[in-house]
């Protein structure tokens, strides 16, 4: 019998280990509503550096916004397969496998890659799963569209625009982790053509509704699949 926390205490995020396995641990939807708990506790915060400290919080705010979308979209990956609605592993192997495993694909030796991956995780998916950089957009995308047939322009009902606009984020996080924390125009290095795009709260306001409406829709086109036996 498990006991966590107390009646008055919300608690997210459960994990228990057993022996240094993980025996419990949140869904991937819940480890990203758990990720906008953070951020919305970030955001309350003030001081009295006034811009300087809005956009390192902001910058503060967008890392971890993509680190949550990156985290949902690895552990969903394999979720989906631990739900009953197996990978098209060959498919996978194919876009998303090492070259020795491709090599082995080519030369007719599927069983004997899947069997190397059943080897080290309880589901295929898992063990590839941590070999993909969800993070990298076209290899998330990629990873999804090859082990569940599921295309991110088309399946999940969110404009091109949105899409590009979570390829900026990405980058933009990327400049924040790789240039600096203190960045506060994010696209200087397109800036001309482009009007400098300044990290505040309300950047961040909007990258958090950004991220969240693509996540909404994976999860719920996700929702839709079903096993094979189940399907008419």
């Amino acid at each position: 019998m498990w006991e966590v926390g107390a009646t008055d205490v919300a608690v997210l995020g459960v994990r228990v280990y057993a022996g240094g396995t993980s025996v419990v641990s949140p869904p991937a939807i819940e480890l990203w509503r758990g990720t906008l708990v953070a951020v919305d506790l970030l955001m309350s915060g003030e001081s009295a550096a006034g811009y300087a400290f809005e956009s390192v919080l902001s910058n503060a705010v967008l890392s971890m916004l993509i680190t949550g979308y990156e985290t949902y979209c690895e552990q969903r990956f394999s979720e989906i397969e631990r739900e009953g609605v197996p990978p098209d592993m060959e498919r996978v192997v194919r876009r998303c496998g090492t070259r020795t495993q491709r090599e082995d694909l080519r030369r007719g030796r599927l069983d004997a890659v899947l069997a190397e991956l059943s080897g080290t995780h309880s589901c295929v998916s898992s063990a590839t799963a941590k070999r993909i950089n969800f993070q990298d957009f076209e290899r998330c995308k990629s990873a999804y569209a090859a082990a569940y047939g599921i295309r991110f322009g088309r399946d999940l009902g969110v404009s091109s625009q949105l899409i590009a606009r979570l390829r900026r984020l990405i980058q933009y996080r990327h400049r924040i982790i790789h240039v600096s924390p203190l960045l506060g125009a994010l696209n200087l290095l397109e800036v001309p053509p482009e009007e400098p795009e300044f990290s505040n709260k309300r950047f961040a306001e909007e990258a958090k509704a950004t991220v969240a409406r693509f996540i909404d829709a994976l999860h719920a086109r996700t929702l839709e699949l079903r096993p094979p036996d189940l399907v008419d």
